[in-house]
């Protein structure tokens, strides 16, 4: 609701703006009347920028990034569980087998071990052979994951990816942030908010703009 208000706000602002400051708003387009007035140098640079970064984030999350993470995902999931073959008796008096599939039973074998916590209807030595056997096998798991982790250069994968993401947000918000100049620096402003849907975050930018150009600030 506040970003429609804000949407609805901005364009009656330049519906209402002096005729001879807004040609044939009603006429053209956002991107006609851009191409027709043209855009500041400074505003087509930050577009041009941000453009340039949106793509090369979007070609990395799709060649290099989803690739490599599915690859690392199927790969660690299809590391092989293990069922120990000790056994213990649980309250019941039933013979119990555990499993690394099952993580909060690994969890609690993890605690078991250093004491944090005790079943004392089980058999000390069965118990703790057990939850021991589980442990090992656990941490073998683990440690192939990691190893498939590193084969994949997964972290060094992810810090690219925060590094373009860190530049798009930056290249995004100055797009937002620097004031326009112009009807036609404006405008395509209008239009690319709206296409990245950000009318929240650039709508007082937005209506500072409106009102600068129009005469109402």
């Amino acid at each position: 609701m506040e970003t429609t208000s804000t949407r609805r706000g901005a364009l009656a602002m330049i519906a209402t703006a002096p005729i001879a400051s807004l040609p044939a708003l009603a006429v053209l387009s956002a991107s006609q009347k851009a191409l027709a007035a043209g855009l500041s140098p400074n505003m087509r640079a930050l577009f041009d920028r941000y453009r340039a970064i949106d793509r090369d984030l979007d070609h990395w999350l799709e060649t290099v990034h989803a690739p490599a993470c599915h690859k690392a995902l199927a790969e660690i999931e299809a590391i092989s569980h293990h069922r120990t073959v000790n056994r213990f008796r649980n309250v019941n008096g039933d013979p119990t087998y555990l499993t690394t599939s099952d993580e909060p039973a690994v969890a609690t074998a993890r605690r078991a071990l250093k004491g944090v916590v005790f079943i004392e209807s089980n058999p000390d030595a069965d118990y703790r052979e057990t939850v021991r056997e589980l442990v090992d096998t656990a941490d073998r798991r683990k440690a192939e994951a990691q190893r498939i982790h590193h084969e994949l250069n997964i972290d060094t994968v992810c810090e690219r990816e925060d590094a373009l993401g860190d530049q798009h947000y930056a290249d995004l918000f100055a797009v937002m942030k620097t004031p326009a100049r112009s009807m036609a620096d404006l405008l395509t402003k209008l239009e690319f908010v709206e296409e990245t849907d950000r009318w929240q975050a650039a709508s007082d930018d937005i209506l500072a703009d409106v009102g600068r150009l129009s005469g109402r600030a």
